[in-house]
């Protein structure tokens, strides 16, 4: 089955959830990053400069969204290798 290309192709991004932000990131090395909320069911994207990813996710509760579970949080990557 083939994938399809995702809406926000130009971005170079991964996804960030609570779980995948626990116990394995034990040092705040992503530092000056663009951070992404987005709500797919209503089609929003909010936009946040921060820190590292405590920062984000503290702006984050701070939005106090509807739903937070509907939320995605992103991360806009400065470089990437193939």
């Amino acid at each position: 089955m083939a994938k399809t290309k995702s809406k926000i192709s130009d971005l170079d991004e991964f996804v960030l959830t609570p779980d995948s932000l626990q116990a394995d990131v034990d040092s705040d090395d992503l530092t000056d990053n663009t951070y992404m909320f987005m709500n797919r069911k209503r089609n929003l994207q909010v936009y946040v400069d921060a820190s590292g990813w405590q920062e984000c996710m503290d702006k984050f509760d701070t939005c106090q969204f509807q739903n937070p579970k509907d939320w995605e949080i992103y991360l806009k990557v400065k470089e990437r290798s193939n």
